[in-house]
């Protein structure tokens, strides 16, 4: 195969993946209250990026961001496509960079597998024995992050499903589950209660924690996400 078909081939391929690097980037910038200018001129790193779609979108913009995974079998697929975006594999427990290295690290729907603890087959966890696993989780995250953040950096993610951990027995049980799906307000009022609560317990690992509703977001449904800004005088 000649260079000049090879270059051709590859092309067509990158231009395949485009609309679906678009649709995650889409989700990113909606999700996390992001913009392409206030990306701009920042030095960043997606934790948990999955195919690295947003990065691709990114540079294809000018944006620079360098995706982490600590399996990305989805990138292996696709990873000879885009030679141009370097893809780091390795977990967010002990990040494989400098401190100071990054203005914003960004997490979409992947916290939530990073923080949740890993389940022994052969016994059942109690939802204490889950919400203890987690808390020891961040609290090893939480201070690699700002390791890694510069100072007035920003780590910025969404909540996930493991707010679930925080419901009470009752909150938890069969009916309210099922009330939850048939119920709207029911479903709304207990987004908010999980959102407060799993900011409280942020809160309690790292009292500068924020949380914020996209611009955007509307309905029953809509997504909020933390802000962690790194002070100056943050000790990690």
């Amino acid at each position: 195969m000649t260079e000049l078909l090879k270059s051709k081939l590859l092309d067509s391929i990158r231009s395949y993946f485009e609309p679906t690097d678009e649709k995650i980037a889409n989700a990113y910038l909606q999700d996390l209250g992001l913009t392409w200018d206030f990306l701009k001129d920042k030095s960043i790193l997606d934790i948990g990026a999955g195919s690295g779609g947003f990065a691709h979108a990114a540079k294809r913009r000018g944006v620079e961001i360098i995706p982490l995974d600590e399996d990305p079998q989805w990138w292996k697929t696709r990873g000879m496509f885009y030679k141009h975006v370097p893809y780091v594999q390795g977990t967010a427990f002990h990040l494989p960079f400098l401190d100071e290295s990054f203005d914003l690290i960004i997490s979409r729907e992947a916290v939530e597998y990073m923080v949740f603890p890993k389940v022994n087959e052969d016994k059942r966890m109690s939802l204490q024995e889950i919400r203890d696993g987690i808390e020891r989780n961040f609290r090893q995250l939480l201070p690699e992050v700002l390791r890694v953040l510069r100072p007035n950096g920003e780590f910025r993610f969404d909540i996930g499903v493991w707010g679930w951990a925080l419901y009470t027995t009752e909150e938890s049980s069969l009916q309210a589950l099922e009330k939850e799906k048939s119920d709207p307000e029911f479903r709304k009022q207990r987004a908010e209660k999980i959102a407060q609560r799993s900011l409280e317990f942020l809160q309690s690992i790292y009292p500068h924690i924020t949380m914020h509703t996209p611009p955007d977001e509307t309905g029953d449904d809509r997504k909020n996400y933390f802000r962690m800004i790194k002070s100056c005088t943050v000790l990690y």
